[in-house]
Formats: structure tokens, C-alpha cells, sequence
């Protein structure tokens, strides 16, 4: 039955009330019978004498009792007669037997929120019944007071930018509950500010305003109308900047809404302390397009606007920012007709032996001067805006903290930038003053993805159709503005993606002239590497003592070059960012890149012969192929391939038909065409180079097993005669032996007994000429041509062949897994010659011992072969149970190795089981989706099989 609801009855009370009865909506014949249903599903109880006081507290008591009685019938009537019972002559209780959900009873601390749809019985009221009315408004109110907490502990604790829709939605609803708590109104339009959501912060304040003026005929707080003001001047002043300024500025609401009501704070404000700032970041995150958007927005305002931006050239001139910001003053004092003793004259006049001296006076006369300009315009203050502070000189570092230390809290205010790699002149200048509460330092970060995404959007850059690139572009620019908006502007241009804008040159290069040889040799050879990579890794081009790379590696660390993380419990380096990586690593001449590459390559190759992991093994390819060996790289491309492409079949081919191509293995990935490229791309280079011969062969096989029992049976043999020419034509004695294997498994997959027998015989002359012996393939040569006995019908040559080898691996000491698994699979050949000839003794003993032997070395596949053959002997001796244990085990190993062709089998076991249990539908049922599953596997040996089985 097809359910449309989640139980019989659901009772949903906050919000407008209502009942479901199997989904379906019900009435009550009057408000009294549904006010006393919804008082039950919330006190699950009530006594006769309190339902009438609730309800009919004016009636007669006759009355009263009788319209108690009626109302208990007419709710038995909607929702069924068990929905009440009665205990004595006193309560009436709400039957929790039943299956009623009541929304009320979900409500937690946690889900409280999420779960809110309005008031307790919102807009229900029971005319004329003040008692009933009484305790739905105490259940109203206690549970919006919960609601209303809850609410206001979630607004407190929302982070900068997060939950905005909560955060508007919540102002509305505090607004309409009434609650007169400003500090919250304020707390939302600040977060709503910081987020650039002016607007909005600005429409709760006039609802704000419209409710106190209407319910209690007052104004906002002085403080929140302050708040107003300043969002609402923000907006304007950034309305106002021009729109075409040649760069896109985005993002940044909440650093912008910071600095600026910092430094338009009044004074004896609470929040006049930090009013000077310090922006740090990486090279490119956007610090001197914020200063300049916190420039224009104080154009017009009080202060005396001044700005210097200092550059790596000056870092060695005595005073030059402070000379070039007082020459500024200079011109604004003449400007103004102010006549003041300037101290860049000091600097003019200053001799080398005194330095300390003139300083001093330099620095008195700044602090002068800048007192007696604040004191003639009638107290405006000076606002310094210094970029690029860490190519500032010293003294000059001391003279701005000095002077903040003297007139930052309320004189002078800077809003400086520095990059995040500051030295030890930025930590001596910020550490006391943000001690001190005078200087508050920000950190720019990179946009996220998510910012990423909106920037394309706003700036129509085109690319939102196309998620998989925007991550691309992400990933390489790991989100640094500078990066993102020059690649975006390159896409636009249909420049190569490698590419680098002179912007983005000038930057990395900037960044990279202080660096020492050693230092730049280092940032060389980590970009060889396409990942983080290890003291030893870099070693292999090196060859340093790990002292010395540490010397090396931690000034990288200190400028935020590269960066360090800890991994299999090794430190592993890395460049910060992808595209310094690249472009580090496009300016290494080539005759370089190979060197480093083919060092690089030998010793990952070294590497996987030790652990044969996917991944050494893909770097290994990614090395070679970079360092244009392509033998190498064509060798280990089949390796990495045939991982992917390995199919358990050596012993039962049917189990082949599904799940053959793994296309991710520990994370590593190939696609399902990718190994008829390579077989495409290398037989192209044969023709030219005769070294690929082997190569060739390897993938020749590889591709006709894939072929044979995946897709075309034909091609597949095609692929393996071509690989088995090729290893002929070198030779190579175990590729002659793998390629006769897959052709005499194409032989019992097709049904070609005939050809079988004889590549089974051709791979027994040649094997008789090997100089090289093994037991286990003999052996297997053995059991097959018995398959092909048997299938002929000559059971008894069959079973000496399988005897033969049986004895011959019994009598070897060998006891290695190869050995083993040969030996089990005799053992099981033999036991499917026996259930044959209906010899079911003889085939249990056959297979118990096949399963002894083993079941430790087999696969999933394999395991369920055994189970299933021996619960269809089991079945024929009459031991029912132990046959469907062994079914049952046999399922869970085909299900595991996804094998059809052994659900089919498993299937056809249990039909036999039922029908020997007197289940003949049961049977029938099992037969026929036996039937189904085989004929979509389309293969004519597996039909046989299942049919073979039947009989």
C-alpha cells in the first residue's frame, strides 16, 4: 500500500491548528470539541470536573456533563473510537497506543527554531470561554518566550557574513513579537552593515521607529540612532564613489563598516579606543585598493587627509616617508596662509655625525606641527593613510610610533598596510601599540570560492556556466584578488590559461628579487614537484645536509613562500600559491627542467619498485614524460593502467562479466577508454621505433583481456594473437605463457572446446622447450585440457588428468599461495566432474577438501563459486540446511564481487532447495529469475553452465 503520510493521525498545534486523519484534513463539528482535543494532546489528560470549568464553566452542571459527553462522542466520531479512554468515572485520556504524532513533542533546545511555524494555536480561539482562552495564552506566551530566547541567543552568536536572510527575517519577527530589547536591533544592523547589507540594516531601524513611535509614543535610542546615521552615511559616501575608477572593488563590506565607524567615532565614545589601523596581508589580497576605498569615503570629512605609499628603494633613505608626508603639509599649510617652522628643513640641514640629535628635533617639530594644525581648524584631526609600510626605514617606523603613542588617542589616526611577511622593524612598530589598545591590526584574506563565484557573476565575466573552470581558476589563484581578476581578464582575452598579465609578473617578481641564490635555487626545485614534497624529495637534486636545507627552507617559510604541513608523519613543503609556482618554474631554462626531472623520476621509480603505489607510479610517468623519456613513460603508463583493468579470472572466467574496470582505486583514477588510446597512440610509435616492441606487447595483452571478457570476445583474441606475435618476436617466455592462458580461456568462454584442446596442446610443446619451469602452470595446463574431458563427456580421463596434477602438487613442498590456489581449483574441477556423473559423495568430499585448501588465498568471486557447487551437492545428498548455509554464503561473496553470472547460479541452488523442500512455486519463482539474470549476460558458455546445472 502506497502511504502518502507518515502516521495515522498528525496534530500539528503551533502555528494555525490542525488534525490529519490518514493524511487527510478534518473538522470538528465545533470549536469546543477541537479547544478540548488540543487541550488533551498537550496534557494528555483531564478530569471531568476540569474539562467542564475549562469549557463550560458557565453552564449548568447537567449541562455541562452533557456537553462533556457530547464533545468525548463527536471526537471518537472524527478520529476513531480509541482515541480516548476512560479511567473510572473521573479522567478522560488521550489513547497513546495509537499512532498519533503531535508537532509540539518534537520541539527541542536544538531544533527549536527549525522547528517554529507560528504561535501556539495561532488565530484559534473558543468564543465566550475566558478559561480556555487563559491557558492558551500562558501556553502561548511561555512558549514564544522560549522562541524569543533562542532567537536572540542565535542573532548574538552569528558570525560576520553568515546568516544574513536569518538575521532580516529575525529583525521582522522581533519587531512583530514586540520585544523593545535595542541592543538586539542594533546587533542586526550591524551585522547586516558589516555584510554591505545597508539597506536592509537600515529598514529595520525605520520599523524600529514606526513601532516605538506607535506603541510607545518614543524615539530609538540615542545610540541607535547614531548607529542609523552611520550606516546610512556609509552607504551614501559609497554610493557616491565613481563607478568607472578602472579597478572592480568587491567584497570587504565588514572591514570597510569597521574602520570606518571606528574612525568616525566620537569622542568619549565606548568605542573610541583602536581608532588607527594596520592591514596586513599577502602581496595582491587588495590592500591599497581598500585604503584607497576608505580614502575616498573621508574625502569630505573632518579630518586632514594625508598619504605617502612607501617603496622598496626607500628603504634605505633616512626619513623619506616622513619627508614626503611633512612636504605635504608644507604645501597645504601655504595653501591655507599658515605660516609654520617645517621640519623637512631639519632634514635639509642635517649633518651625518648627529643623526640622533635631529632626529629628535625632527620628531618634535612633526608632533607641533601636526597639534597646531588640529588646534587651528578647530580640532580636525590628522588621518594618515601609508601604504606598503614594511619598506619603511627604521626611524622612520619609531617617528609613527612614537607619535601614536603620544597623540593616537585622538589627534592622529593611520590606517597603514603592510604585507604579511613583515620583519622584525613591523612586529617592534604593532606589538606595543595593539598592546596598548591604539592600533588595531586586520588580516585581508583571499575571497573564498563562494566570493569567487559572485565576483563572475557581478563582473559578467561568463564563466558561471562552466563551474569546473571557476574551481580551476580558484585553485591556481587559491583566491588572491590580484591572481583571480587577472586570470578572469585573460579567459576574457582567450589568452593561454599559462599565461602570466604584467600585473601578476610585477607582483611575483617583486616578491622574488630579495631572495638569495640559494634561497631561489630552493623555489626551483620545489616547483619541479606538482605537490608538497619532503626534506628527502628535495634531497635528490640537493644532496644537503638537513641543516642546511632548513637554513634554506625557513626564510622561504618566513616571506610566505612556500608553506609547511605535516603528513604521514612527515613535513612536506609547498609554494603558497600555484601560480608563483608556475611561474617559477616556466622562467627554468629547459636543458634544467629535464635534469631535474629525470633526477626526480629515477628516484620515484626506485620508490615504486618498492611499494608499487598507484600514486609513485603516477609520478613517475608525470616525471619521465616531463623529461621526454618515452620509453619510460609508456612502460609505466601500462603499469599504472593494468591496476585498473585487472580481472580475476584465471580460474573461472564467468565472473568477469561485470565491474571488470575500476575507475578510482585508493583515489587514483583512469578512464575506461583510456587504455585503447595508449594501445592506439603506441602502435603508431612502433612503426617508427622498434625499442616500443615490448611496451607494445604489454598493452596488446592487456587490452585483449579487457576486450575478450568485457566487450568484443573477437577483438579481444585479435589483441592477445598480436601481443603473443610480439612476444615471440623479442621472446619473452612469460608473455608467450599469459597470452596461450587467455586464449585457452577464450576457448571455455565461447565454447570452443575444440580450439581449446589445441592452444592447450601448442602451450604444452612450447613449455616442454622452456629452460625455465613452473609447477603451478603446468599443472593448470593440466586441469584445463580435463575441463575439456569432461565437457566431452570423458569423465574418467578427465579425472586422471585432474588426478595427475593434484599428485603432483601434493608432492611438492611448495606451499605458496600460487600453489595452493592451482591445488584448490583441481579439487574443485574434480568435484564438478563428480556432480556430473551425479556422483554426490565423491563431489562433497572434492569440494570440502577444495575449500580447506583454499579459502584463505580466494577472492570474493572465486569463494562464491565453491559455496554455490557445494550447496548444489549438499541439496542432491538431502542435507537441505547445510545446502542453504552454503547458498546463502556463496550470495554474499557474488553480491561482494558483483558477479551476475553467480547470482544466476546462486539462484538456480536455492530453486533445487525448494523443490526438495516441497516449495515447487518457490522454486519455479527462483528458477525463472535465474533464467532472466543469465540471458542478459548473452553469453553462450554460461548459458550451458546453468543449464548443465539444472539437469
Amino acid at each position: 500500500m502506497d502511504r502518502r503520510y507518515s502516521h495515522d493521525i498528525e496534530v500539528q498545534l503551533l502555528g494555525r491548528p490542525g488534525v490529519l486523519l490518514f493524511g487527510e484534513k478534518v473538522s470538528f463539528p465545533y470549536q469546543k470539541v477541537e479547544g478540548l482535543f488540543y487541550y488533551l494532546c498537550v496534557n494528555n489528560q483531564i478530569s471531568r470536573s476540569q474539562a467542564i470549568s475549562v469549557l463550560w464553566a458557565g453552564s449548568s452542571e447537567a449541562t455541562a456533563r452533557k456537553n462533556l459527553r457530547d464533545a468525548v462522542y463527536n471526537i471518537r466520531k472524527v478520529l476513531g473510537q480509541d482515541i480516548l479512554t476512560m479511567e473510572g468515572n473521573t479522567l478522560i485520556v488521550l489513547n497513546r497506543q495509537m499512532d498519533i504524532d503531535i508537532d509540539i513533542e518534537h520541539v527541542t533546545r536544538e531544533n527549536l527554531l527549525e522547528s517554529w511555524k507560528g504561535e501556539f494555536l495561532q488565530f484559534f480561539f473558543v468564543k465566550n470561554c475566558y478559561e480556555f482562552e487563559a491557558w492558551a495564552e500562558g501556553e502561548r506566551f511561555e512558549r514564544k518566550r522560549t522562541y524569543l530566547k533562542a532567537l536572540q541567543l542565535k542573532i548574538m552568536g552569528q558570525k560576520t557574513g553568515q546568516g544574513l536572510d536569518f538575521l532580516e527575517e529575525s529583525g521582522r519577527i522581533l519587531i512583530q513579537s514586540e520585544v523593545l530589547d535595542e541592543e538586539l536591533y542594533r546587533s542586526i544592523m550591524k551585522k547586516l552593515a558589516e555584510a554591505g547589507r545597508y539597506v536592509q540594516a537600515m529598514e529595520i531601524f525605520q520599523s524600529l521607529k514606526v513601532f516605538l513611535e506607535r506603541e510607545v509614543e518614543e524615539l530609538p535610542e540615542e545610540e541607535t540612532q547614531e548607529l542609523y546615521e552611520k550606516i546610512s552615511d556609509m552607504k551614501n559616501r559609497l554610493k557616491r564613489l565613481p563607478e568607472e575608477r578602472g579597478e572592480y572593488f568587491f567584497g570587504r563590506a565588514d572591514i570597510l563598516y569597521d574602520i570606518y565607524s571606528r574612525i568616525n567615532t566620537k569622542d568619549g565614545d565606548s568605542e573610541r579606543r583602536c581608532r588607527s589601523f594596520l592591514i596586513t596581508g599577502e602581496p595582491g589580497v587588495g590592500k591599497s585598493m581598500l585604503l584607497e576605498q576608505i580614502q575616498r569615503m573621508v574625502e569630505d570629512s573632518d579630518y586632514l587627509v594625508f598619504t605617502w605609499v612607501c617603496c622598496e628603494t626607500e628603504k634605505d633613505l633616512y626619513l623619506m616617508p616622513w619627508h614626503g608626508i611633512m612636504a605635504k603639509v608644507d604645501e597645504y599649510c601655504k595653501r591655507n596662509g599658515l605660516d609654520v617652522e617645517s621640519p623637512t628643513d631639519i632634514l635639509l640641514r642635517q649633518n651625518a655625525s648627529d643623526v640622533q640629535f635631529f632626529m629628535t628635533r625632527f620628531e618634535i617639530l612633526t608632533e607641533s606641527v601636526f597639534r597646531y594644525l588640529t588646534k587651528y581648524f578647530r580640532d580636525r584631526k590628522i588621518l594618515l593613510f601609508i601604504d606598503d609600510i614594511q619598506w619603511m626605514d627604521s626611524m622612520s617606523m619609531r617617528l609613527m610610533s612614537n607619535l601614536l603613542f603620544r597623540m593616537g588617542q585622538g589627534q592622529i589616526l593611520v590606517v597603514a598596510a603592510s604585507r604579511e611577511d613583515d620583519g622584525d622593524d613591523i612586529k617592534s612598530f604593532k606589538i606595543p601599540l595593539i598592546g596598548r589598545g591604539i592600533l588595531k591590526e586586520i588580516e585581508l584574506k583571499p575571497f573564498t570560492l563562494e566570493e569567487s563565484r559572485q565576483i563572475i557573476e557581478e563582473t559578467d565575466a561568463g564563466l558561471l556556466n562552466n563551474p569546473q573552470l571557476v574551481e580551476q581558476i580558484y585553485r591556481k589563484t587559491q583566491g588572491n584578488p590580484l591572481f583571480f581578476m587577472e586570470s578572469l581578464r585573460l579567459f576574457a582575452r582567450q589568452e593561454d590559461g599559462a599565461a602570466f598579465t604584467d600585473r601578476m609578473t610585477n607582483v611575483i617578481q617583486s616578491r622574488l628579487l630579495s631572495l638569495s641564490r640559494r634561497e631561489r635555487v630552493m623555489l626551483d626545485i620545489i616547483s619541479i614537484f606538482s605537490m608538497p614534497v619532503t626534506k628527502e624529495e628535495i634531497n635528490q637534486i640537493l644532496g644537503m645536509e638537513e641543516q642546511q636545507l632548513l637554513q634554506i627552507l625557513e626564510p622561504l617559510l618566513d616571506k610566505k613562500l612556500l608553506y609547511e604541513k605535516l603528513a604521514g608523519g612527515e613535513v612536506h613543503y609547498g609554494f603558497r600559491h600555484q601560480i608563483i609556482r608556475e611561474y617559477v618554474y616556466s622562467s627554468l631554462s629547459k636543458e634544467k627542467k629535464d635534469i631535474y626531472h629525470n633526477y626526480i623520476a629515477r628516484y620515484y621509480e626506485q620508490e615504486y619498485g618498492k611499494d608499487k603505489n598507484l600514486g609513485t607510479c603516477s609520478l613517475v610517468i608525470h616525471h619521465y614524460e616531463c623529461c621526454h623519456d618515452r620509453y619510460k613513460m609508456y612502460w609505466y603508463k601500462v603499469e599504472y593502467l593494468e591496476a585498473f583493468y585487472r580481472i580475476s579470472y584465471d580460474f573461472y572466467p564467468m565472473l568477469a562479466r561485470k565491474a571488470v574496470f575500476s575507475g578510482n582505486i585508493d583515489g587514483f583514477s583512469a578512464k575506461e577508454d583510456e587504455l585503447v588510446e595508449l594501445a592506439e597512440e603506441i602502435r603508431a610509435l612502433q612503426e617508427t621505433d622498434s625499442g616500443m616492441t615490448p611496451i607494445r606487447m604489454r598493452v596488446e595483452y592487456l587490452l585483449g583481456r579487457y576486450e575478450m571478457f568485457v566487450r568484443d570476445s573477437q577483438r579481444g583474441r585479435s589483441c592477445i594473437e598480436k601481443s603473443l606475435e610480439l612476444a615471440k618476436e623479442i621472446p619473452d617466455r612469460d608473455y608467450i605463457f599469459y597470452n596461450y592462458l587467455q586464449l585457452i580461456l577464450y576457448g571455455d568462454l565461447t565454447g570452443q572446446n575444440a580450439y581449446m584442446r589445441q592452444v592447450i596442446e601448442t602451450c604444452m610443446e612450447f613449455m616442454k622447450d622452456c629452460t625455465r619451469h613452473h609447477l603451478e602452470e603446468e599443472c593448470m595446463l593440466i586441469r584445463y585440457l580435463g575441463i575439456c574431458m569432461m565437457k566431452d563427456g570423458e569423465y574418467e580421463k578427465a579425472e586422471k588428468l585432474f588426478m595427475e596434477a593434484v599428485k603432483r602438487l601434493d608432492h611438492t613442498d611448495g606451499s605458496t599461495e600460487r600453489y595452493r590456489r592451482e591445488l584448490s581449483a583441481c579439487h574443485h574441477d574434480m568435484g564438478i566432474c563428480y556432480i556430473r556423473q551425479k556422483k554426490w559423495e565423491k563431489a562433497c568430499v572434492c569440494l570440502k577438501r577444495a575449500v580447506e585448501i583454499g579459502e584463505k588465498y580466494m577472492i570474493s568471486g572465486e569463494a562464491g563459486v565453491f559455496y554455490s557447487d557445494m550447496s548444489l551437492a549438499l541439496c542432491r545428498m538431502g542435507d537441505c540446511s547445510g545446502a542453504e548455509r552454503f547458498a546463502e554464503k556463496a550470495r554474499t561473496c557474488f553480491v561482494r564481487a558483483g558477479s551476475l553470472w553467480g547470482e544466476a547460479k546462486t539462484e538456480l541452488c536455492c530453486a533445487l532447495i525448494k523443490e526438495a523442500q516441497g516449495e515447487p512455486e518457490e522454486g519455479k519463482r527462483r528458477r525463472e529469475l535465474a533464467d532472466r539474470i543469465a540471458k542478459k549476460l548473452d553469453s553462450r558458455f554460461l548459458w550451458e553452465e546453468l543449464k548443465s546445472m539444472e539437469s
